[in-house]
């Protein structure tokens, strides 16, 4: 069945948020986190809707709450800026009334999350994208990612981080101009998140078309990779020099660049004799000798 392209919309929170509602818990009921929260699916059906109400009414009072037309598709955004968001009143009393015999597994997932989640950067945090299951498949997902980068690219621009729930939403969102940081796992081990980070791709005002690489985010092992994959030491001795460039932000999880000027400061800091040599934006060995 071929289904319409949607519109992307601002949420109303009168009339929009029951079906708001539906549509989270219906996309993340069957999902291996939601899963492991809560175990037993009758329970799962008694608890999500309860649970999703509780977010969405947070979301409606200090974030962003975005849908397809058809309200199909939900994307819920924070702006963030090191500052942590205000509880809804009675937050934990509400949780585990909405929650119980499972509350401690709700409570340790956002103990982990705001642990892991960065402070040293203002961002755009999507602290869920959902697509009913009817309509996976179609695009949707797509549709809401493009509609909020569009908003994040213009004037200055800014970062938008998430944690991917699996492989194939880590796929999703690379395809969305993301990188992925170092998984990390609530204290049980039963959930495993995906962090990931996506550059500002600045919008052009000019009659020239916009650069669509804009800024290319990327963690460690990248740089290692576009130095020509030194050694552990080569590498913490090459980035602690006073010339390599500064991180663009630093991560519980590490930091990370913009690309570019990586690829600049390899083409204008080519290695001495006998150290690692520039090629094509990259530096390889010329032997197996170590950098000294």
């Amino acid at each position: 069945m071929t289904i319409a392209q949607p519109t992307i919309r601002p949420a109303d929170p009168v009339t929009d948020s029951p079906l708001v509602i539906e549509t989270l818990w219906m996309a993340f009921c069957e999902a291996a986190p939601a899963k492991h929260l809560v175990p037993d699916r009758a329970e799962r059906l008694r608890i999500y809707p309860l649970y999703f109400e509780l977010m969405i009414e947070h979301a409606f009072r200090h974030g962003q709450v975005e849908v397809t037309d058809d309200l199909n598709g939900v994307a819920v955004w924070y702006r963030l800026s090191g500052t942590p968001l205000q509880p809804l009143p009675h937050y934990r009393r509400r949780l585990q009334q909405a929650t119980e015999p499972y509350t401690d597994n709700f409570i340790a997932l956002d103990a982990t999350m705001e642990a892991h989640h960065p402070k040293s950067v203002v961002h755009d945090y999507l602290a869920f994208l959902a697509v009913r299951p009817s309509h996976q498949g179609h695009g949707y997902s797509g549709r809401l990612l493009d509609h909020h980068h569009q908003q994040l690219d213009r004037g200055v621009g800014r970062v938008a981080y998430l944690e991917a729930l699996d492989e194939r939403t880590v796929e999703l969102y690379s395809r969305h101009g993301y990188l992925t940081l170092p998984t990390f796992h609530t204290a049980s081990e039963g959930v495993s998140l995906h962090p990931m980070v996506r550059g500002c791709k600045t919008q052009t005002t000019s009659s020239e078309p916009p650069d669509d690489q804009g800024m290319r985010l990327v963690a460690i092992a990248e740089v290692r990779a576009l130095l020509g994959s030194p050694c552990r030491n080569d590498l913490l001795r090459i980035t602690r020099k006073p010339s390599f460039p500064e991180p663009v932000a630093h991560l519980r999880l590490g930091r990370v660049w913009d690309a570019d000027d990586i690829e600049t400061w390899i083409a204008e800091n080519p290695p001495p004799v006998g150290e690692p040599q520039v090629r094509e934006g990259r530096w390889d060995r010329r032997t197996a000798a170590a950098v000294r």
